[in-house]
């Protein structure tokens, strides 16, 4: 094989019909391409040929200046052959080529030539030396003396390839090349036109951002005809898509130098404000993906926020731009739009975020750029199609506090940055505006996205508790609307959450919050709280769990409003029992239960003092709802419970007839102010002071048959629980030791 092609390359060297001599070249190097062996053997024996390859390139005779070129393109594209080439070798080739292009009078021929540069592949390092000289040929090829369009389309792939192999040489010259094809987009000729628009997407990552010498130049054009070319194609049926698309691209390059050509680009974004309400959606569609250009525009100074680079002064100015990209998406949005219409709207604001999305945790970017966006869909609500894709959206930076997040909507890849506290009331706001439409799937997202955010919140509460304030303001907002089925779930999500936090130091100070919330929304709200008093007890519960205050021994005072809830849930009981013959025993018995361990744990007068003021009275109301026939209570399984009955009807005695089987103590009511403790006696009960300003203690005696009560039975195993009460007190001694709270009741009873 070496052979033959050695005797063929020393044949065409003598041979004196330099057009068969070529073409023969042509044939041995397209049968040579997918041989290895033969291109090893071309490439060893044809070097020799270059010289006169050049030479003729340059012929007077159009047949042997075409196949020289050809056969010149063909060195430069096979990897095997430009190895042979030297470096100064391959810049005279080039060299011979813009003279070529700039110098022929035959369109054939600067067509071949731009094709050899297209095709060319060379090195950076040779190009670079030659960028000039190379640009100024296409750029001349593109705007050809011969108005050919083959001759332009070849000179765009030219510019391609060399923005892929030296783009910021390329870059620096884009005002010689981007023009010529720019000034296509608005041309009669569709093909024209869609290799133009085809052009800048290709070499948008070399024209991104504009160079300012580019701004101007565009300008001077649009100024001089291309701004009206647009606005009588826009009032053409036939040549609006074509019109607006341009016109994306004409806005990229000019607001990039906005500040010197402001009356120009205020007389740009008159144009697509009749496009983005048009009555046919394709015009719609192209409207906003070149809209896409305008947001585009802003990545400049969006890196230089990122960066720190700009000060935030000029953060007004910014927010202005967003606030103008906005504008249109939103009214589209709000209103009944083709679904493809609204997609291609959510797909555009998305771009908008992509970029932005280092910035979000800048609350008035997060509210402007995204907050304000989503308002309009979450307050539609399920109804709208593309309400789920964007509270996913939504949920997925929230989730971005947890875990590493991307979101893929419609191909837009968001990665998340990991949200700060400072952007919490943005996240509780739009949880609100989830809530706010009626709606089961709004309720069912809403707390989904609150359960998320409370993940994250529990990260906060490591470190701090400062938002804690937030959470209550947002459930404030949410009671205000009377939205009290929403209260209770998510306070009861709120309170679950804490249990990833047990002995936090703040965890004590935001239960007393949450208490002293409850209690206000309980007030406006005490009948629907009675119905749903489970889900009120399973809050109170978990409250009353998750008050692990006696572990660091600071006292009732520290979760008086815990105390106070706590009461607020024994009357509501009571007013339940009333109501309902059948009432949710299990959840009052174990508030019952935690409150019975809980006075088993004080040691200070002033906690008995506290505990009476705010237990004693709802207590006695529930355990008086909750009597049962003597002989039940006497045959308890629990002693404490047989004890206490025996030694209290023992003590009551001498005061009332002889109890029978169907006798029982119906109603306690116990009034007190404050409760005044001075010493203990020599059996360690509790001695109140003379000074009680007032007191009352009524023991009523009723029957429970003769007013109707049969069902005061189901509740002997609550009553249980309340005789298992104690004060206990601690006089420096570490022994601690039931008392049962009827026998001080009594005895406060004596002191009257």
């Amino acid at each position: 094989m070496a052979e033959t092609v050695r005797l063929q390359i020393e044949e065409i060297k003598t041979m004196t019909d330099r057009s068969h001599a070529y073409s023969l070249l042509l044939h041995l190097q397209s049968q040579s391409a997918n041989d290895v062996s033969a291109m090893e053997s071309l490439a060893l024996f044809s070097p020799p040929l270059l010289a006169s390859l050049l030479r003729d390139s340059n012929s007077p005779n159009e047949e042997i200046a075409v196949l020289a070129v050809k056969c010149l393109g063909f060195n430069l594209y096979h990897p095997s052959l430009v190895a042979t080439l030297s470096e100064e070798g391959a810049q005279s080739v080039l060299d011979s080529l813009v003279n070529l292009v700039l110098a022929t009078r035959m369109k054939a021929i600067c067509n071949l030539g731009v094709w050899c540069l297209s095709v060319q592949q060379l090195s950076a390092s040779v190009l670079k030396p030659r960028a000039q000289s190379l640009i100024h040929a296409i750029a001349y090829a593109l705007d050809n003396p011969f108005g050919s369009l083959s001759v332009t389309l070849e000179a765009t792939q030219a510019v391609i390839k060399l923005a892929s192999q030296i783009p910021i040489c390329t870059k620096d010259m884009s005002d010689m090349w981007a023009p010529p094809i720019y000034k296509r987009l608005l041309s009669t000729d569709k093909t024209e036109c869609d290799m133009a628009d085809r052009s800048l997407v290709k070499l948008s990552s070399v024209i991104s951002p504009p160079y300012i010498t580019l701004s101007k130049e565009a300008a001077s054009d649009l100024n001089q005809n291309l701004v009206v070319c647009m606005r009588d194609m826009i009032h053409d049926n036939q040549k609006k898509v074509q019109a607006i698309k341009a016109w994306g691209w004409f806005i990229y390059l000019l607001i990039v130098d906005a500040s010197k050509n402001t009356s120009l680009i205020n007389k740009m974004l008159k144009i697509p404000e009749s496009t983005f309400t048009d009555s046919d959606p394709q015009v719609q569609i192209a409207t906003m993906v070149s809209w896409r250009h305008l947001i585009d525009a802003l990545q400049p100074q969006i890196t230089n926020f990122t960066n720190n680079l700009i000060p935030e002064t000029m953060l007004h100015s910014f927010l202005k731009k967003i606030k103008l990209v906005l504008v249109p998406l939103k009214g589209i949005m709000s209103k009944k739009c083709n679904l493809a219409v609204q997609s291609c709207c959510l797909r555009t604001w998305l771009h908008l975020i992509h970029k932005l999305c280092p910035l979000l945790n800048r609350p008035l970017i997060l509210e402007i750029a995204f907050g304000s966006f989503l308002e309009v869909i979450f307050s539609i609500g399920p109804d709208m199609p593309l309400w789920a894709s964007s509270v996913d959206l939504f949920h997925g930076f929230v989730l971005s506090k947890i875990e590493k997040r991307e979101s893929n909507i419609d191909g837009c890849i968001i990665n998340w940055v990991p949200w700060e506290v400072n952007v919490l009331d943005f996240h509780l706001k739009m949880i609100g505006l989830i809530f706010s439409v009626q709606n089961p799937k709004s309720k069912e997202a809403g707390l989904k996205v609150f359960r998320t955010l409370l993940q994250g919140i529990q990260i906060e509460l490591k470190r701090s508790g400062s938002c804690v304030g937030s959470i209550f303001k947002f459930l404030r907002e949410v009671s205000e609307s009377k939205r009290c089925d929403d209260i209770s779930w998510l306070c009861l999500e709120f309170v679950s959450c804490l249990k990833a936090n047990p002995n936090d130091s703040s965890e004590i100070q935001f239960l007393e919050g949450l208490c002293e919330f409850l209690l206000g929304d309980i007030d406006g709200n005490n009948v629907y709280f009675t119905e749903k008093l489970s889900c009120f007890g399973e809050i109170t519960t978990m409250i009353m769990d998750n008050a692990t205050v006696f572990e660091h021994s600071k006292g009732l005072f520290s979760i008086k409003n815990i105390l106070r809830l706590v009461s607020r849930f024994l009357r509501l009981s009571v007013a339940a029992m009333n109501s309902n013959p059948q009432p949710e025993l299990g959840i009052i018995n174990r508030v019952i239960a935690w409150l019975a361990n809980l006075i088993g744990e004080i040691s200070s007068m002033q906690d008995i003092i506290l505990l009476f003021e705010v237990i004693a009275d709802p207590l006695t109301q529930l355990m008086s709802s909750c009597s049962i026939p003597d002989h039940e209570a006497l045959e308890h399984p629990h002693s404490p419970i047989s004890k206490a009955t025996a030694e209290f009807l023992k003590s009551n005695k001498s005061r009332s007839d002889k109890f029978s089987e169907d006798d029982t103590f119906e109603k306690f009511d116990f009034y007190s102010e404050r409760i005044g403790v001075s010493e203990m006696n020599e059996n360690r009960f509790v001695n109140v002071s003379t000074g009680l300003k007032r007191k009352k203690l009524k023991i009523t005696k009723y029957v429970a048959k003769a007013e109707g009560h049969d069902t005061c039975k189901n509740y002997g195993h609550l009553v249980g629980s309340c005789s298992k009460i104690r004060v206990v007190l601690d006089n420096g001694k570490e022994g601690r030791e039931m008392r049962r709270p009827e026998l001080i009741l009594e005895m406060l009873k004596r002191k009257r």
